[in-house]
């Protein structure tokens, strides 16, 4: 009596670790299969990224503490739509751009990663601008500092 108790008890063991390994190989391959899909991201073409580019007339400000900054920067939007609101709001983005460039000083921008952080300051305060849609990135197309 005691050996068929411990046979099924085996059995049950053995049955749930069978079920469980086999759960584990169907979960992580069903898993690894639609995070695959899911995570297909469009990326854009050359063209298609280019057609959502707009590009700033040069500016030429005072820095704070002292200096000048000459700098011309094309936006990168999400898509021409965005790209067309830049051009609309085309004065209210210049002066966003121009306060930022006043409020930063040449030792701001000599720091360790200081032109990424106007960069992302000039994205961010852009895109408080926008009703729909964003700028991704903010491309120096020419940067001179004195």
């Amino acid at each position: 009596m005691q050996n068929k108790l411990l046979n099924y008890g085996l059995m049950i063991v053995v049955a749930i670790a069978v079920l469980g390994i086999g759960g584990t190989v169907l979960y992580l391959y069903m898993g690894n299969t639609g995070t695959a899909a899911a995570a297909k991201v469009h990326v854009p073409s050359a063209q298609e990224t280019a057609a959502s580019q707009y590009t700033m007339e040069k500016f030429t400000a005072n820095l704070a503490g002292g200096g000048i900054i000459q700098v011309q920067f094309t936006l990168q939007a999400d898509n021409t739509k965005t790209k067309s609101e830049l051009d609309i709001r085309k004065e209210q983005v210049r002066n966003a751009i121009n306060s930022i460039l006043l409020n930063t000083s040449q030792s701001d921008l000599q720091k360790a990663g200081g032109y990424d952080k106007l960069k992302q300051r000039i994205v961010d305060q852009v895109n408080q601008l926008l009703s729909s849609g964003k700028v991704t990135d903010a491309l120096y197309s020419s940067i001179v500092v004195g």
